[in-house]
Parts: C-alpha cells; sequence; structure tokens
C-alpha cells in the first residue's frame, strides 16, 4: 500500500493525491499544469518555497511562473546569484579593491 497525501493546487483548483515526500517539481509534472514560461517557485500554504522542496503532509500548493510578481523576484534573485558567482571566479580578489 502506497502511502499518498492530498495536494490543492490553487492554479487550477483541483486536489491531487501524490506520494509522501514529492518534491513541488514531480508534482508539478503530475498535475500536468500547462503554464507559461513554466514554474520558478511555489507558494506553500502562503510560504514561498524552491521546487526542490518536499512535500510530507496535506497542502495547498500555488505555483508562481514568470508573470506573478514572486515569481520575478525569485528570477531575478536567481541571476544576482549567478552573476555575482561569475565575478568572484573570473575577478581575482587582488582587483576588488
Amino acid at each position: 500500500m502506497r502511502q499518498v497525501l492530498h495536494i490543492r493546487c490553487k492554479n487550477n483548483k483541483k486536489t491531487q493525491e501524490v506520494p509522501i515526500g514529492s518534491t513541488l517539481s514531480d508534482i508539478y509534472k503530475e498535475i500536468n499544469l500547462q503554464m507559461p514560461y513554466g514554474p520558478v517557485s511555489a507558494k506553500v500554504n502562503n510560504k514561498v518555497e524552491g521546487l526542490h522542496y518536499r512535500v510530507y503532509h496535506n497542502k495547498d500548493i500555488e505555483f508562481l511562473n514568470l508573470l506573478s510578481p514572486s515569481g520575478i523576484r525569485t528570477y531575478t534573485r536567481s541571476l544576482f546569484l549567478v552573476l555575482a558567482r561569475l565575478f568572484t571566479t573570473s575577478i581575482p580578489p587582488v582587483l576588488w579593491s
């Protein structure tokens, strides 16, 4: 017997049964939700989480894409982190000052 939980997706207002420990990315694929640009994060019980977040209890989930303000902030923050990493690895620390 497989243990499942009930996920209520606010995007399509449907309830889906998923295995315990599924990531939000897995749940998005299982729900088969069509979003332009795909999700960048999700609100889990009104708290923004990344798509790697694992679910162990029943939750309300709303997937966020680049058309939502929170999705734009997540995307922008990710780009800044990539640029910061590029900057710190390509320029020697001696030239920073």
